[in-house]
């Protein structure tokens, strides 16, 4: 299953016949708090999550968006089920 997504995911992230999933990034949507605290992909993932909900087991990222985005945090969701 993982090689066949694979398979699939690569030609669209690591080619140039002109397919782009990922959409430029606004530097000045990434606000520097964000960026001080969360690094640099937590603060572009937090900057550009939009209307989606944010899936992670990232507890400082899923701190830092709750307030504006809707999001699940996976280790709450495991304790929920009794799994932790």
């Amino acid at each position: 299953m993982w090689t066949a997504l694979s398979e699939y995911l690569f030609p669209l992230f690591c080619s140039n016949d002109g397919r782009i999933v990922l959409r430029a990034v606004d530097l000045a949507e990434i606000k520097f708090a964000a960026f001080h605290d969360l690094g640099l992909t937590d603060a572009v993932i937090a900057a550009t999550i939009g209307e989606n909900l944010l899936l992670t087991d990232d507890l400082d990222l899923y701190i830092a968006v709750t307030g504006t985005h809707d999001a699940i945090n996976f280790t709450h969701m495991r304790e929920a089920a009794g799994n932790l």
